[in-house]
Parts: C-alpha cells; structure tokens; sequence
C-alpha cells in the first residue's frame, strides 16, 4: 500500500499493508504519535483503500468516485469525528471543554449501526480520542467490544496517556514517530 501524501512514516504503513494484505482487519485501531505527523492523512488514506471499488494490489485508485468522496471528506460510510462533528450536531453551539461528549459518540455509534450505504465498510476516524470524556469513552467501548461486521473505529491521539486503560487494550494500536529532518527541511523552505 502506498500513502502518497505521507512521509517518514513507514513503519507505521508497513503494519497497515500488512493488515490490508491478510485481509484481517482489526475492528478499532489507535494511531498514536505527535501531532502534524501525519496520522489523520494515513486513517483518510486507509480508509479510502477499504472502499475503493477498483483498488488493486492493495492501492485505492484515487479515481472512482468513493476515492474522491473520501479525499473530499464528503464519504457517507466515513465519520470524521472531531469538534467540528460535535458542533454540527448541536446546532452550531460550540463545545466550551473541548471534549467530546457521550451525545456525540452515542449519535456516532447509532450511524455505525446502520448497514453501509454503499455495502462496503462504515469507518469511522476520531480525532483527539484523548478529548473524550469518560462517559464518552465507555459509550465508545461498549461497541468496539462487540463492533457490528465491517466496521472499523480509528482512534487518533498525540496523548495516549490520557485514555482510559480499556481503551487502548481494545485497538491494534499503531506508533508515529516525530518526522525526519530530512522531511520537514524542504515543507519549510
């Protein structure tokens, strides 16, 4: 599999060709690793491979229509949770805390309870995962124990500390690691 818009992280796309390529995919995952280094890009990029209708070898074609919606964000059986998720669901009240709530993750797993629109996978990519409260946490719990079939949870964090231990007992947990100064050098110039 090859993540083209990620760089220095290779390890971490390794194990995920791995997966893809064994055909085992693990219901809920936990990327972990600094911020801006690239987790969110390679949970869009893998999500997008699991749909693609044309993907070979592993590689989503980038073409097909359910390659465009995902890059566009716009997927319906991809959830991109974060604040602003949250905010749209309360009707534009932003969140004060900065966490995410019970009702949000609540709403989140009664949509990965419906059948996939397009019969594929339903993905579902959390943001910040270390923002959620507890009672969102053991909301979000009771279903990547028991997951409905192909559906995928990506938890992803620059705190990993701040989970609660049963969270990531649960996920095939992924490390990012801080990009090469061979890769920031020339985004800076």
């Amino acid at each position: 599999m090859s993540f083209t818009q990620a760089q220095g992280q290779q390890r971490a796309v390794r194990l995920l060709s791995g997966l893809l390529a064994s055909g085992r995919i693990p219901p809920a995952m936990l990327f972990v690793g600094p911020d801006g280094v690239g987790k969110t890009l390679i949970a869009h990029d893998f999500a997008k491979t699991l749909l693609c209708g044309s993907a070979g070898g592993g590689q989503p074609c980038g073409l097909c229509g359910d390659c465009q919606a995902v890059d566009r964000r716009l997927h319906p059986d991809v959830k991109a949770v974060n604040q602003d998720y949250q905010t749209s669901l309360d009707e534009g009240e932003v969140s004060k805390a900065g966490t995410l709530k019970i009702k949000t993750i609540r709403h989140l797993r009664h949509t990965m309870e419906l059948q996939s629109l397009l019969g594929r996978w339903k993905i579902a990519v959390i943001e910040d995962a270390h923002t959620l409260e507890l009672e969102s946490s053991n909301a979000l719990l009771k279903i990547i124990e028991e997951p409905p079939s192909k559906t995928l949870w990506i938890l992803i964090t620059s705190q990993g500390d701040r989970l609660p231990k049963t969270i990531p007992s649960r996920c095939f947990s992924i490390s990012f690691s801080p990009l090469p100064a061979a890769v920031v050098a020339p985004a800076l110039e």
